[in-house]
């Protein structure tokens, strides 16, 4: 993965409801942690204990018993196939619905 940016720290906003994850080449990523698959349905309490994988490639949530990877994340996937399927459909439904 040479070349590819490593996380130097990751933490949970309560009070927007987003993950900032810091980078090695300065860049920032803040994401709903909502979107990510294993980390739908947790309490803020459970985002707060996130840690960074020894290589600053993923992320890991103990209290969820959840792992993230990193360059999927900057790749665009926050889950398995069927869960970004899944995804694309409910926010589809929403927009039409006007939910968002």
């Amino acid at each position: 993965m040479s070349g590819t940016p490593t996380a130097t720290s990751a933490r949970y906003d309560e009070q927007r409801h987003i993950l900032v994850i810091r980078f090695s080449d300065g860049h920032t990523l803040q994401l709903n942690p909502d979107k990510i698959q294993g980390l739908e349905n947790a309490q803020p309490c459970q985002l707060q204990s996130c840690e960074l994988s020894p290589s600053g490639l993923g992320l890991h949530f103990p209290e969820l018993d959840a792992d993230v990877y990193l360059p999927a994340l900057l790749a665009g996937r926050l889950g398995t196939i069927q869960w970004m399927e899944n995804l694309n459909k409910s926010s589809l439904k929403n927009e039409v619905n006007g939910d968002e």
